[in-house]
Protein backbone atom coordinates (compact mmCIF):
# COMPACT_ATOMS: atom_id res chain seq x y z
CA UNK A 1 0.00 0.00 0.00
CA UNK A 2 2.53 2.28 0.60
CA UNK A 3 4.53 1.70 -2.66
CA UNK A 4 1.24 2.44 -4.48
CA UNK A 5 0.80 6.21 -2.83
CA UNK A 6 4.64 6.80 -3.05
CA UNK A 7 4.22 5.89 -6.61
CA UNK A 8 1.35 8.03 -7.15
CA UNK A 9 3.19 11.33 -5.51
CA UNK A 10 5.79 10.19 -7.72
CA UNK A 11 3.36 10.44 -10.99
CA UNK A 12 1.86 13.37 -10.18
CA UNK A 13 5.07 15.32 -9.54
CA UNK A 14 6.35 14.29 -12.80
CA UNK A 15 3.48 15.52 -14.20
CA UNK A 16 3.24 18.98 -12.76
CA UNK A 17 7.14 19.13 -13.62
CA UNK A 18 6.35 18.51 -17.18
CA UNK A 19 3.42 21.09 -17.14
CA UNK A 20 5.49 23.86 -15.44
CA UNK A 21 8.12 22.81 -18.14
CA UNK A 22 6.18 22.84 -20.83
CA UNK A 23 4.12 26.43 -19.44
CA UNK A 24 7.81 27.43 -19.22
CA UNK A 25 8.82 26.38 -23.45
CA UNK A 26 5.44 28.05 -24.08
CA UNK A 27 6.12 31.19 -22.11
CA UNK A 28 10.41 31.23 -23.62
CA UNK A 29 8.41 30.51 -27.26
CA UNK A 30 6.36 33.91 -26.62
CA UNK A 31 9.39 35.55 -25.58
CA UNK A 32 11.05 34.68 -28.51
CA UNK A 33 8.11 35.33 -31.12
CA UNK A 34 7.82 39.23 -29.09
CA UNK A 35 11.13 39.78 -29.40
CA UNK A 36 11.68 38.98 -33.48
CA UNK A 37 8.19 41.00 -33.69
CA UNK A 38 10.39 44.06 -32.00
CA UNK A 39 12.88 43.35 -34.28
CA UNK A 40 11.07 42.91 -37.07
CA UNK A 41 9.31 46.27 -36.58
CA UNK A 42 12.49 48.08 -35.50
CA UNK A 43 14.02 47.14 -39.20
CA UNK A 44 10.84 48.22 -40.85
CA UNK A 45 11.15 51.37 -38.98
CA UNK A 46 14.97 51.60 -40.19
CA UNK A 47 13.55 50.76 -43.88
CA UNK A 48 11.09 53.57 -43.68
CA UNK A 49 13.06 56.09 -42.33
CA UNK A 50 15.58 57.04 -45.81
CA UNK A 51 12.24 57.52 -47.01
CA UNK A 52 10.79 59.29 -44.52
CA UNK A 53 14.15 61.55 -44.88
CA UNK A 54 13.80 61.48 -48.76
CA UNK A 55 10.99 63.61 -48.52
CA UNK A 56 12.84 66.48 -46.67
CA UNK A 57 15.87 66.29 -49.22
CA UNK A 58 12.98 66.66 -51.78
CA UNK A 59 11.16 69.69 -50.49
CA UNK A 60 14.90 71.20 -49.48
CA UNK A 61 15.37 70.27 -53.46
CA UNK A 62 12.41 72.22 -54.30
CA UNK A 63 13.25 75.29 -52.18
CA UNK A 64 16.70 75.46 -53.68
CA UNK A 65 14.83 75.39 -57.31
CA UNK A 66 12.50 78.12 -55.48
CA UNK A 67 15.51 80.19 -54.66
CA UNK A 68 17.43 80.24 -57.86
CA UNK A 69 14.41 80.95 -59.85
CA UNK A 70 14.35 84.13 -57.50
CA UNK A 71 17.69 84.94 -58.08
CA UNK A 72 17.84 84.78 -61.57
CA UNK A 73 14.94 86.72 -61.78
CA UNK A 74 16.48 89.63 -59.94
CA UNK A 75 19.47 89.18 -62.43
CA UNK A 76 17.73 90.14 -65.09
CA UNK A 77 15.38 93.05 -63.55
CA UNK A 78 17.81 95.07 -63.12
CA UNK A 79 19.16 95.21 -66.59
CA UNK A 80 15.43 95.28 -67.62
CA UNK A 81 15.30 98.32 -65.20
CA UNK A 82 18.85 99.70 -66.39
CA UNK A 83 17.39 99.14 -70.00
CA UNK A 84 14.26 101.11 -69.65
CA UNK A 85 16.19 103.77 -67.60
CA UNK A 86 18.26 104.14 -70.97
CA UNK A 87 15.67 104.58 -73.05
CA UNK A 88 13.46 107.15 -71.09
CA UNK A 89 17.22 109.11 -70.69
CA UNK A 90 16.83 108.82 -74.61
CA UNK A 91 13.13 109.99 -75.41
CA UNK A 92 14.37 112.99 -72.38
CA UNK A 93 17.10 113.64 -74.79
CA UNK A 94 15.25 113.50 -78.00
CA UNK A 95 12.36 115.72 -76.36
CA UNK A 96 15.30 118.14 -75.20
CA UNK A 97 16.84 118.39 -78.67
CA UNK A 98 12.86 119.13 -80.45
CA UNK A 99 12.34 121.91 -77.87
CA UNK A 100 13.98 125.46 -78.66
CA UNK A 101 16.47 126.40 -76.37
CA UNK A 102 15.87 129.72 -74.77
CA UNK A 103 18.51 132.05 -73.74
CA UNK A 104 18.61 134.92 -72.21
CA UNK A 105 20.24 137.79 -73.84
CA UNK A 106 19.66 141.24 -75.07
CA UNK A 107 18.16 140.15 -77.88
CA UNK A 108 15.78 137.34 -76.90
CA UNK A 109 13.80 134.92 -79.51
CA UNK A 110 12.18 136.40 -82.31
CA UNK A 111 8.74 136.11 -83.70
CA UNK A 112 8.14 136.12 -87.47
CA UNK A 113 11.68 137.99 -87.86
CA UNK A 114 11.03 140.24 -84.55
CA UNK A 115 13.40 140.16 -82.23
CA UNK A 116 12.33 141.01 -78.50
CA UNK A 117 15.15 143.13 -76.79
CA UNK A 118 15.77 144.41 -73.22
CA UNK A 119 16.23 147.98 -73.78
CA UNK A 120 15.87 150.55 -76.97
CA UNK A 121 19.87 150.67 -77.24
CA UNK A 122 19.79 147.02 -78.02
CA UNK A 123 16.94 147.15 -79.97
CA UNK A 124 19.16 149.56 -81.98
CA UNK A 125 22.00 147.43 -82.16
CA UNK A 126 19.71 145.34 -83.36
CA UNK A 127 18.38 147.43 -86.18
CA UNK A 128 21.83 148.92 -87.09
CA UNK A 129 20.36 152.61 -86.79
CA UNK A 130 19.50 154.82 -84.08
CA UNK A 131 16.41 155.95 -82.87
CA UNK A 132 14.95 158.61 -79.97
CA UNK A 133 11.65 157.91 -78.53
CA UNK A 134 10.51 159.80 -74.77
CA UNK A 135 11.35 157.60 -71.90
CA UNK A 136 7.50 158.58 -70.89
CA UNK A 137 4.70 160.07 -72.38
CA UNK A 138 2.16 161.68 -70.27
CA UNK A 139 1.09 158.57 -68.40
CA UNK A 140 2.58 156.04 -70.56
CA UNK A 141 5.79 154.01 -69.76
CA UNK A 142 7.76 152.11 -72.44
CA UNK A 143 7.91 148.50 -71.39
CA UNK A 144 8.67 146.59 -74.53
CA UNK A 145 11.32 146.65 -77.04
CA UNK A 146 11.31 144.99 -80.44
CA UNK A 147 13.63 144.96 -83.93
CA UNK A 148 14.00 143.56 -87.17
CA UNK A 149 17.44 143.04 -87.88
CA UNK A 150 18.69 145.86 -89.98
CA UNK A 151 15.48 147.18 -90.79
CA UNK A 152 13.29 148.39 -87.64
CA UNK A 153 12.55 149.38 -84.21
CA UNK A 154 9.43 149.10 -82.33
CA UNK A 155 9.10 150.39 -78.78
CA UNK A 156 5.94 149.61 -77.18
CA UNK A 157 4.23 152.01 -74.28
CA UNK A 158 1.63 151.51 -71.45
CA UNK A 159 -0.77 153.18 -69.45
CA UNK A 160 0.67 153.42 -66.03
CA UNK A 161 -3.21 153.75 -64.82
CA UNK A 162 -4.69 151.05 -67.25
CA UNK A 163 -2.81 148.90 -68.82
CA UNK A 164 -4.78 147.86 -71.18
CA UNK A 165 -4.19 151.18 -73.28
CA UNK A 166 -1.15 151.10 -75.25
CA UNK A 167 0.67 152.26 -78.12
CA UNK A 168 3.54 151.55 -80.52
CA UNK A 169 5.83 153.96 -82.20
CA UNK A 170 7.92 152.68 -84.93
CA UNK A 171 11.23 153.80 -86.88
CA UNK A 172 12.07 151.84 -90.26
CA UNK A 173 14.49 152.02 -92.80
CA UNK A 174 13.63 153.60 -96.38
CA UNK A 175 10.15 154.48 -97.72
CA UNK A 176 7.85 151.53 -96.87
CA UNK A 177 5.07 152.15 -94.60
CA UNK A 178 6.00 150.07 -90.98
CA UNK A 179 2.25 150.17 -90.05
CA UNK A 180 0.86 146.89 -88.91
CA UNK A 181 -2.77 147.79 -88.84
CA UNK A 182 -4.44 147.36 -91.59
CA UNK A 183 -7.61 148.03 -90.33
CA UNK A 184 -9.78 150.08 -92.86
CA UNK A 185 -11.37 153.36 -90.99
CA UNK A 186 -14.19 155.75 -91.99
CA UNK A 187 -11.32 158.69 -91.05
CA UNK A 188 -8.20 158.42 -94.07
CA UNK A 189 -6.47 162.00 -94.08
CA UNK A 190 -3.56 163.98 -94.26
CA UNK A 191 -2.37 166.18 -91.78
CA UNK A 192 0.62 168.66 -92.07
CA UNK A 193 2.80 170.28 -88.82
CA UNK A 194 5.62 171.51 -89.01
CA UNK A 195 6.75 170.01 -92.37
CA UNK A 196 5.98 166.72 -91.44
CA UNK A 197 2.75 165.44 -93.55
CA UNK A 198 1.29 162.70 -92.03
CA UNK A 199 -0.95 159.81 -92.94
CA UNK A 200 -3.62 159.19 -90.05
CA UNK A 201 -6.52 157.06 -89.73
CA UNK A 202 -9.36 156.51 -87.27
CA UNK A 203 -12.85 156.36 -86.06
CA UNK A 204 -13.65 159.62 -85.26
CA UNK A 205 -11.83 162.80 -86.33
CA UNK A 206 -10.88 163.98 -83.20
CA UNK A 207 -9.61 160.79 -82.30
CA UNK A 208 -6.38 159.15 -85.00
CA UNK A 209 -5.63 155.55 -84.22
CA UNK A 210 -2.81 155.15 -86.58
CA UNK A 211 -0.21 157.70 -88.45
CA UNK A 212 2.30 157.30 -90.69
CA UNK A 213 5.09 159.99 -91.94
CA UNK A 214 8.27 159.93 -93.61
CA UNK A 215 11.79 161.79 -92.70
CA UNK A 216 14.89 161.56 -94.30
CA UNK A 217 15.61 158.02 -95.04
CA UNK A 218 13.12 156.55 -92.49
CA UNK A 219 9.75 156.08 -92.21
CA UNK A 220 7.79 156.25 -88.54
CA UNK A 221 4.37 155.09 -87.47
CA UNK A 222 1.75 154.97 -84.49
CA UNK A 223 -0.51 152.75 -83.63
CA UNK A 224 -2.94 152.77 -80.21
CA UNK A 225 -5.99 150.88 -79.17
CA UNK A 226 -7.55 154.09 -77.77
CA UNK A 227 -6.22 156.70 -80.18
CA UNK A 228 -5.32 160.09 -79.77
CA UNK A 229 -6.46 163.61 -80.23
CA UNK A 230 -4.48 165.59 -82.70
CA UNK A 231 -2.57 168.00 -80.72
CA UNK A 232 -1.32 165.03 -78.37
CA UNK A 233 -0.29 162.90 -81.42
CA UNK A 234 2.05 166.24 -83.15
CA UNK A 235 3.54 166.35 -79.64
CA UNK A 236 4.65 162.21 -79.88
CA UNK A 237 5.48 162.65 -83.32
CA UNK A 238 8.08 165.94 -82.64
CA UNK A 239 10.31 163.16 -79.74
CA UNK A 240 10.50 160.86 -82.80
CA UNK A 241 13.30 160.77 -85.04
Amino acid sequence: MKKLLITAVLLTGIFFGSVAVAEGRKDAANVTESSESIESINEGEKETAPEQSAEPQESSASNESVEQKKEEETVVQPAKTEETVKQQEKTEAQVEQSEPVEEETEEEQSTAGVKKCSSLSAACRTANFNMTAPKNFAIYKPTEYAAVTGRRVDVLYVNSKNKEEQFTVRKGLGNMDVTEDKENYPIVQFMNDSGILLLVKGTDADLYKVASWMSGDYAYSFESNVGFPKEVLMALVQELY
